[in-house]
């Protein structure tokens, strides 16, 4: 167990999402008075990076593995989530301290749909394709994508709020990132499974 932890860890696509996270928490704390934008930009920034965990050029030799493609992606996310969740906490802590009554619960909610549509879209890619699929460059254009419809002047085109503390923007960003949750796991079932789903 610690043995696959560490070969885990050594071929882990870690260093994007590092990189982004101290980035954006510098360019928060350089700035005077943060808002709610500046947060929301800063979480897409860093969602965007995060698919990139799931980028696995063992893949192939890893398919007659005991763990399933699903255990090995859950196993993947869950190593760098001390990290997202140490970031988020910072990023909050800063931002509060110039907002007033900042939406804390809104904020997490919204990055959690952009990290969640980038795993979905990885995955997706990722299982389409062979162990070199660029599975975490398309996850991050999934997300920029998704965030950039937030800026569209039709309600009805923006596939994720950037203002998540709006009416109604609770409720779209929890249908979505149910829809990528189930993508997700879908697009992890292990090859032999899904064959035999197609049949």
């Amino acid at each position: 167990m610690i043995s696959g932890s560490r070969h885990l860890a050594a071929t882990l696509t870690w260093k994007p999402l590092a990189a982004t996270a101290a980035a954006t928490a510098v360019w928060i704390a350089l700035i005077e008075r943060p808002s709610p934008l500046v947060l929301s930009l800063a979480a897409a920034a860093v969602a965007a990076t995060t698919p990139f965990v799931l980028d696995d050029t063992a893949a192939a030799t890893l398919q007659s593995s005991p763990a399933t493609l699903r255990q090995r992606r859950a196993h993947r996310v869950a190593m760098v989530l001390p990290l997202l969740a140490s970031w988020w906490v910072l990023a909050l802590i800063v931002v509060s301290r110039s907002t007033r009554d900042l939406p804390l619960a809104a904020h997490t909610l919204q990055l959690s749909t952009l990290v969640g549509i980038g795993l979905a879209a990885a995955s997706m890619v990722s299982s389409a394709g062979s162990d070199r699929s660029p599975g975490g460059t398309l996850g991050a254009i999934a997300v920029i994508v998704c965030f950039g419809t937030a800026f569209l002047p039709e309600r009805a085109l923006q596939l994720v709020t950037a203002a998540p503390a709006d009416p109604g923007a609770g409720r779209q960003l929890i249908v979505t990132l149910a829809v990528a949750v189930v993508i997700q796991l879908s697009g992890s079932a292990d090859p032999a499974r899904r064959s035999r789903l197609r049949l």
